[in-house]
């Protein structure tokens, strides 16, 4: 799912109120987005971008929320992140529901972060729809034990 946030935030919380904080401001203006995915319905469902028509997509800008950063870092009590894991984000580029690329950037890989708002160049592709899925080596018995959380802001795309 979808948040729109301003907030900010470095320190690990034990409970949920951080999950909508990236670690420095957005990129630019004053809000960014803040996309959830679960691991538990992904064949059902990615959180997605929907276009009213087709657009030429250029870059999006993304960071770490402070739930992954925490999480990464070890300030969470509950973390299992290890040396070899990997925290990643596929994004899909749909034209009318036929694939039309997708682009892997990491968040996480052992203990190195993504730092600040990173820029990524998307495939230069018309497309009407992205989606957005977080995979991550971090699995445990009952699933996923990394927070899938990731903050995008200034998506840059041309009109038809």
């Amino acid at each position: 799912g979808w948040a729109v946030s301003h907030n900010v935030g470095e320190e690990y919380k034990a409970d949920y109120s951080h999950q909508y904080e990236c670690t420095i401001p957005a990129a630019s203006g004053s809000n960014f987005a803040v996309c959830y995915f679960s691991d538990y319905n992904q064949t059902l469902y990615r959180p997605a971008i929907q276009f009213a028509k087709n657009v030429g997509v250029n870059s999006l800008k993304v960071a770490n929320s402070t739930t992954v950063a925490c999480y990464v870092g070890g300030k969470d009590a509950y973390s299992q992140w290890d040396e070899g894991d990997l925290l990643e984000l596929t994004i899909y580029g749909y034209k009318g529901g036929v694939l039309q690329f997708e682009k892997n950037i990491t968040l996480a890989e052992g203990a190195t972060l993504l730092e600040g708002w990173t820029e990524v160049e998307l495939p230069r592709a018309t497309v009407n729809r992205l989606e957005f899925e977080i995979s991550t080596t971090d699995v445990g018995d009952w699933g996923v034990n990394a927070p899938t959380y990731v903050c995008i802001d200034d998506i840059k795309y041309t009109t038809f």
